[in-house]
């Protein structure tokens, strides 16, 4: 009878894992491209290019991972692939709201990704987002003025 409840167990364990699963919110559109920007996704931002002055700083992306039920899966990891060379790029987790669907203003944590321009020329920085068992690398233009 225990054998029974065990695998009762498990099967019941491996129904809600599935059902849990939510959509990629970190999603790539392919190639170097950045993040989508559709608030579906949960990505925000996804710069690609960009001009900046000498010493501002600009929000790559935000990147966070939810299911149907509006509760926090996976925290999105990003990591620098190739780092820049005329700026820096800082990536911390922190709470952040869900910006759309029904579970819109839910808090969340998630991954921002921040780029800081130090010298002038023209900057490139690759970085790769990973969430549960997908994964993208994306690869960003700063024109630094």
């Amino acid at each position: 009878m225990s054998v029974l409840k065990l695998v009762s167990i498990k099967n019941f364990l491996a129904f809600v894992v599935i059902s849990s699963l939510s959509v990629f919110v970190a999603g790539c559109a392919g190639g170097n491209q950045g993040p989508l920007n559709v608030d579906s996704l949960g990505a925000t931002g996804g710069i690609s290019s960009k001009v900046l002055r000498r010493g501002q700083s600009v929000e790559i992306g935000k990147f966070l991972h939810w299911n149907g039920n509006c509760w926090a899966q996976t925290i999105p990891g990003v990591k620098i692939v190739k780092r820049p060379k005329y700026g820096s790029v800082s990536v911390s987790k922190r709470n952040m709201m869900i910006p759309s669907t029904e579970c819109k203003g839910i808090p969340i944590k998630g991954t921002k990704m921040v780029y800081r321009a130090r010298r002038r020329g023209n900057d490139q920085f690759s970085y790769r987002v990973t969430s549960g068992p997908r994964a993208g690398v994306h690869t960003v233009n700063i024109t630094v003025k």
